[in-house]
């Protein structure tokens, strides 16, 4: 009798969330997992470089975020303009709100296409935002976290690939070259896919030139644009490989993953799990007769192959000259379509068991206990500061303190929220590495005299007196003939450099 109570209750439950318009519960529930005014480190990157872009007296002179808009012309424009009107927490948290607001459209109408409801939206979608290294097999990838250019540029590429499914192909590649305005690697690696996708299906050659013609004539301008802007300083300059340097020394788990530090523990496992899953998508879920698991399959199928092609690319690349385009940048996308591909396998094998709905319970219940715990951790995000007391009185000093010109040079782990609060240069940081050309020599350059620095402390006047540093932030007291100690607090010790 309870259990039949409890049965009752729980379907009421289902056919309640089920009734609600699957736009509006997407949205709700990106923003109970995520919506919050805390910047993330790519936020922490990209928002400073839009507001000095509007604004290049901002901080003068800046070495780390005057650079060449590029491939974020689009983004820096908008959230630049925000910057000038907003702090950047009030910027994170409604671009966010807005970016997660567009994304409940697309997803709407692919759930809908797959007939998968608001429950199986829920199980779905949690799963998948539950933590970011599962939004993609491996290279780090996601898609639902902070707000920058790539997550605009995924609106459209949902929209691409509802239509891809839908044999839709003119429309495939409207979206998916919008996207690469936003983020030319994500939109062009995904119409990359496509144009693979299309080339495997029952598509006449018209219909597939088509597609490729109205992509092609509508990023012309783009690329053109970023063509006759770039000035090549070839790969190595003054014998450093600048690509190796962006592919191997600073971004090895986004482009080499094959080479990165966690490579026994978050990447070959995730590596043998796709050729698993590759062999039952090739050798089981392909005999399938659903058309829509058939669609899906063949899209997974073909990612896969993308990503292995990839790996064998990382192990011959030694110089980064390929890998610096991203190849694992699909990866994300084959992710969240193998997501929908298991739920609808399950479905399909399991409708009849006569468990099946008890184990959906049971399921539910659990990413129910997930969920809450997420939600938990957005809550605590609106209640606890964005950072902690110290550094906002040593940025609150600094700000008050020291000229507008004046160049701050940390030895310890670098606060990336630092120089947009103290509206101060941080001499390097590691995080916010250029892309390319003579200016990510330049970091690199600066990241290793920093290290020198930390290693061994007399090194530090030679440095001071090659670059203007006027201050130096240190995690435990100093002595030093060249340093005055100005502030200090708890956690940081501020000096001057005492022949400024």
């Amino acid at each position: 009798m309870k259990n039949n109570s409890f049965t009752e209750y729980f379907s009421k439950i289902i056919n309640l969330i089920n009734r609600v318009d699957s736009r509006i519960f997407i949205f709700v529930l990106l923003c109970l997992n995520l919506l919050s005014f805390h910047l993330y480190s790519n936020e922490e990157a990209y928002f400073p470089l839009a507001k000095q872009y509007i604004d290049p007296d901002w901080i003068p002179n800046s070495f780390t975020f005057s650079e060449w808009v590029g491939t974020r012309f689009l983004f820096q424009n908008i959230v630049g303009q925000a910057l000038k009107y907003f702090s950047f927490e009030t910027v994170a948290f409604w671009g966010r709100f807005l970016n997660f607001l567009a994304f409940s459209f697309p997803l709407a109408l692919i759930f809908k296409k797959f007939k998968i409801s608001n429950i199986g939206i829920f199980l779905l979608l949690q799963l998948f935002i539950l933590n970011t290294g599962m939004q993609a097999f491996f290279g780090q990838e996601w898609i639902f976290r902070a707000f920058e250019s790539k997550t605009i540029a995924y609106v459209f590429i949902f929209y691409s690939l509802y239509y891809l499914f839908s044999e839709k192909y003119i429309k495939v590649a409207v979206f998916a070259a919008i996207a690469t305005y936003f983020h030319i690697l994500v939109g062009g690696w995904f119409f990359c896919f496509c144009g693979i996708y299309m080339l495997f299906s029952k598509l006449n050659f018209i219909q597939l030139l088509k597609s490729v013609v109205t992509y092609v004539i509508m990023v012309s301008p783009f690329i053109l644009y970023l063509t006759s802007h770039i000035e090549s300083d070839g790969s190595l300059i003054n014998g450093v490989n600048i690509d190796w340097v962006y592919v191997y020394f600073r971004n090895t788990h986004h482009t080499a993953p094959l080479m990165w530090k966690k490579f026994t523990s978050d990447v070959l496992p995730r590596i043998l799990a796709s050729v698993g899953l590759f062999g039952l998508c090739v050798f089981y879920v392909r005999n399938f007769n659903d058309g829509l698991i058939r669609k899906l399959n063949k899209a997974v199928v073909i990612i896969l192959i993308m990503l292995f092609t990839a790996l064998i690319v990382n192990l011959l690349d030694k110089e980064g000259h390929i890998l610096k385009f991203y190849l694992f940048r699909i990866a994300s996308i084959g992710t969240f379509c193998t997501y929908i591909l298991s739920f609808l396998v399950f479905r399909s094998i399991c409708k009849d068991w006569r468990y099946y709905y008890r184990v959906k319970q049971f399921v539910f219940i659990a990413i129910c206990m997930l969920f809450i715990i997420r939600v938990g951790r957005t809550v605590n995000h609106f209640m606890k500061p964005a950072v902690n007391s110290e550094l906002v009185e040593l940025t609150s000093y600094v700000k008050h303190n020291t000229d507008l010109t004046d160049v701050v040079l940390w030895l310890d782990k670098d606060e990336q929220s630092f120089s947009r609060r103290a509206r101060r240069e941080s001499w390097v940081v590691r995080k916010f590495d250029p892309g390319g050309g003579k200016k990510i020599y330049e970091w690199y350059i600066r990241v290793h005299k920093r290290d020198e620095v930390i290693k061994d402390f007399s090194k530090l006047p030679k440095l001071l007196s090659d670059y203007k540093i006027d201050y130096v932030v240190t995690k435990k007291r100093v002595r030093s003939d060249v340093l005055i100690e100005k502030y200090h607090n708890d956690l940081y010790y501020l000096y001057m450099i005492s022949n400024k």
